[in-house]
């Protein structure tokens, strides 16, 4: 209902095989926290050459990988990253994934500190029945 959303797009040749696309929109259209990225519509374009795409939250803030540019973090933001992200990380395994990408850049700060996880392209389901 509103509000500003990020839109990706997957490129034709690239960046990204079908399979790994429709993987990303399963997975976020399965997860709901409020320490991960939320689907709000996802889907394929009609005819042969449809491209991919997800809507996603526009979530206000750097990413974690920007912020480490800017400096070191204090033990208190380290500490409030990590309780959010192992909390975050506890309900994508409980739902039966593993992200298996997380690295700084995927890691979005919303209002510079608030971690909220992003970019499920490679996630995997634990039971198998994803491919990889």
């Amino acid at each position: 209902p509103g509000g500003r959303v990020a839109v990706k797009v997957y490129r034709p040749d690239g960046s990204g095989h079908p399979a790994q696309q429709h993987r990303e929109l399963a997975a976020l259209t399965n997860l709901r926290h409020p320490g991960l990225v939320a689907l709000r519509d996802g889907g394929t374009e009609p005819g042969p050459d449809g491209r991919t795409y997800v809507v996603t939250d526009l979530v206000d803030g750097p990413s974690l990988a920007g912020r480490l540019r800017a400096g070191p973090l204090s033990t208190d933001e380290v500490h409030g990253l990590a309780v959010g992200l192992a909390d975050a990380l506890a309900h994508v395994h409980e739902h039966g994934f593993v992200h298996r990408d997380i690295k700084p850049a995927n890691i979005l700060l919303e209002h510079g500190h608030q971690p909220r996880l992003a970019d499920f392209g490679i996630a995997r389901a634990l039971d198998g029945t994803v491919a990889t």
